[in-house]
């Protein structure tokens, strides 16, 4: 269990849907709820598509716009997550949306560092996610100068990125607990990852309840991985009320009793869902 949780992860650039998901997971990011929303907009995006200062950015769509040209130009598209107990979000000094925005300026150089993207060439939005038990901060990169596709991101990545940032987020406490060990150094970069793993197991028997919820709720509820197409937010309107009104016409058409089996439909039955299907999904087939 990690006092703090970095999850990273891309979609083939090759995938003829991962330019569409790719743009939904921006607008998913920037306006689901419990993103907190940038003052005076819509949506909570910022970030960097140019070296400079932080931008705050006028829509969600114009990020959402690159971020689907890079894919088809491509480049590959990371998807990361940082994480960390409300508690330790608030001993950390982690309260208000500006907190994560200077949290994050000043740690994604390891990001870019771990994933062998020159700094001068990094592009990056986030949005924080306030939630309750969680409070998290989703991440999107590239390399804006990549050449050569990649299909691979071995695990150890993420997780150097990983230490790395518990090594430079929780320093003073690193320290603290070296002392207490009797095993003080005189300089973060001389923690190994013995200590490290020494320090988070510490962490863990402070309040082993609330941390095993914590990781439990990444380990099982893993958000990232529903977000390769639009979902309802991102659809319009129009669509959504055609959708429920074909959804109750086939509801009426359904037996009431009996198995509900495809096989075992009314052909009325099986013409509608078979075009409901058609709809939502050109390439799928229920009947095979």
């Amino acid at each position: 269990m990690s006092a703090l949780i970095y999850k990273q992860r891309f979609f083939h650039p090759n995938h003829p849907k991962t330019a569409v998901s790719n743009y939904a997971h921006i607008g998913y990011i920037a306006t689901r709820p419990g993103a907190v929303k940038n003052p005076d907009k819509s949506h909570g995006l910022f970030g960097k598509l140019e070296p400079g200062s932080l931008q705050v950015f006028d829509s969600w769509q114009e990020v959402a716009r690159t971020a689907r040209q890079i894919s088809r130009e491509g480049k590959n598209m990371y998807r990361s997550v940082i994480s960390l107990r409300t508690e330790t979000a608030l001993e950390l000094g982690l309260s208000e949306f500006t907190d994560w925005q200077q949290f994050i300026e000043e740690h994604i150089s390891t990001l870019s560092s771990q994933n062998q993207i020159k700094i001068e060439n990094l592009c990056w939005t986030a949005a924080f996610h306030n939630e309750r038990d969680h409070p998290h901060l989703h991440v999107v990169f590239w390399d804006k100068s990549q050449t050569i596709m990649k299909n691979f991101t071995h695990p150890e990545i993420p997780n150097r990125i990983r230490k790395q940032l518990i090594k430079d987020t929780f320093a003073y406490k690193i320290q603290q607990f070296c002392a207490l060990r009797d095993k003080s150094k005189s300089g973060i970069t001389e923690v190994t990852d013995h200590i490290l793993n020494d320090f988070e197991v510490y962490l863990k028997q402070l309040n082993p309840k609330s941390f095993r919820s914590f990781q439990h709720r990444f380990e099982h509820e893993d958000e990232d991985s529903l977000l390769r197409f639009p979902k309802h937010h991102l659809i319009e309107k129009s669509s959504v009320k055609n959708l429920a009104n074909q959804l109750f016409k086939l509801r009426h058409q359904l037996p009431k009793t009996g198995r509900l089996a495809y096989q075992l439909l009314p052909q009325e039955a099986k013409s509608h869902l078979d075009g409901l299907v058609q709809k939502i999904h050109p390439r799928k087939s229920l009947s095979g």
